[in-house]
């Protein structure tokens, strides 16, 4: 993990804070510091930290995808942050009557004997780690991607002869963040049966003792308990007039049918014209998402404009 300090030149606590924490967490995770808004934006550049912690009064622009934790040290704060990081309850009572949220309290041990430097690091590398553990999707990259979509229909099919698809190699694959993620999308089962199935034996994370940041929304995800593909689709159109697509809708879907006992005309027959065109644009999602088979589709699948919304929601589902 790559962490970027930045912090202003001219403050000299803040100097030796940063100091400090850098030297207790050396060996730990990778490490640099900018004083300067400049600095920051040519480290982000080059350098890809995962997360850059911005201390003080300190001004900079990132890019969207990395991730931003401040410790304001009794400023202010105008920005937003994956994390704000106080000092003590008074100062996180008044980081929230601000209306900020996601607080961690952090005793500084420069200014209190309450705390020690090691403490300090410990709890700040639990922090840097269950931030670079959230919305773990908007990480992933192509092996990972791919290995989910993979896992996710053998998983679902039982049978590895069902994968067509060359398999990524198991060291290119982030299996923390597979794990993560199926685990808060409510398809870990369906991820160890499809590890299972392919005979494979990767470093399986319990991830339900893994603590992340979630959208405020956010509920726990499991599959309806229904079989029946009109009422899951019913039910897909509720949440997401509500911008809310977990990827357990899609793995049930998939499922259901494959069942040998699916009446495709039964089913067309309960869906209306919008539901019908909602099914047909699932269809294609599952196609990327769990690589269904158009021998399985009842209908042609869609990927207009709004299959492209609905595709973006389900990818979005736990960003904060």
């Amino acid at each position: 993990m790559k962490i970027l300090h930045a912090y202003p030149h001219d403050d000299a606590l803040l100097t030796r804070y940063v100091g400090e924490l850098s030297s207790a967490t050396e060996g730990m995770v990778d490490i640099k510091t900018a004083t300067c808004a400049k600095d920051v934006s040519e480290l982000c550049r080059e350098w890809q930290p995962n997360i850059v912690h911005v201390h003080g009064a300190m001004t900079c622009q990132l890019p969207k995808h990395i991730r931003k934790v401040v410790t304001p040290h009794g400023a202010d704060v105008s920005v937003k942050a994956y994390v704000i990081i106080a000092r003590s309850p008074m100062e996180k009572q008044r980081l929230q009557k601000a209306g900020h949220q996601r607080i961690e309290i952090v005793r500084n041990p420069i200014i209190t004997r309450t705390t020690t430097i090691q403490a300090m690091a410990r709890q700040m590398m639990d922090i840097y780690q269950r931030v670079n553990d959230s919305n773990v999707r908007e990480l992933m990259d192509e092996p990972t991607l791919s290995m989910l979509a993979i896992l996710m229909k053998t998983g679902i099919t039982g049978d590895k002869r069902w994968i067509t698809q060359p398999l990524p190699s198991q060291e290119e694959v982030n299996w923390r963040q597979l794990c993560i993620y199926a685990q808060l999308e409510g398809t870990a089962p369906i991820l160890q049966r499809g590890v299972a199935a392919l005979g494979i034996s990767p470093p399986l994370i319990d991830a339900s003792s893994i603590k992340t940041y979630l959208p405020d929304n956010y509920l726990s995800m499991s599959p309806l308990q229904t079989d029946e593909i009109a009422v899951m689709v019913n039910t897909i159109n509720n949440e997401l007039s509500e911008n809310c697509l977990p990827l357990c809708r899609i793995t049930q879907i998939h499922q259901a049918l494959m069942r040998p006992t699916l009446d495709e005309e039964k089913l067309l027959s309960l869906l209306d014209k919008d539901k019908t065109l909602l099914l047909s644009r699932l269809l294609w999602v599952a196609s990327q998402e769990t690589l269904l088979d158009e021998g399985f589709m009842p209908l042609p699948p869609i990927n207009d404009r709004k299959t492209k919304q609905i595709h973006l929601l389900l990818k979005k589902h736990l960003q904060i």
